[in-house]
């Protein structure tokens, strides 16, 4: 009798410690979300005429050489200059997608045309 005792003991401290995990093991196990489906909101260049997705791009071009002149007047900024050269990308990626017909946020076009968090003015 006195050695089921400490079998007993060992088993339920066994099964102690297995339960008292289970809700960690479980916590600690990664959550898959859904897909996040994201609709564009807001007005888009879909409705644009010629004249006016001529005028868009001449506007961006324009923003760009200004981005391009003010990444160089700031050459000591690293930082500064690294914030211009992915507005000129930006915006060149947006010319070139507006010249082949695609569609984009309104949003998305000015933020492309305002100048970068990190400009000193």
């Amino acid at each position: 009798m006195a050695s089921t005792i400490p079998k007993m003991i060992a088993a339920s401290a066994v099964l102690a410690a297995l339960l008292s995990t289970a809700p960690l093991a479980r916590a600690q196990m990664a959550i898959v979300p859904e897909p996040a489906i994201s609709y564009p909101s807001g007005p888009t260049t879909r409705d644009y005429t010629a004249d006016q997705r001529n005028a868009l791009i001449a506007n961006l071009e324009r923003a760009k050489a200004h981005d391009e002149i003010a990444r160089a007047g700031w050459s000591q900024e690293v930082l500064v200059q690294a914030d211009y050269d992915g507005k000129v990308a930006q915006i060149d990626r947006l010319i070139k997608g507006l010249q082949n017909g695609d569609d984009y946020l309104l949003s998305d076009v000015n933020d492309a045309m305002a100048s970068p968090g990190t400009a000193p003015y």
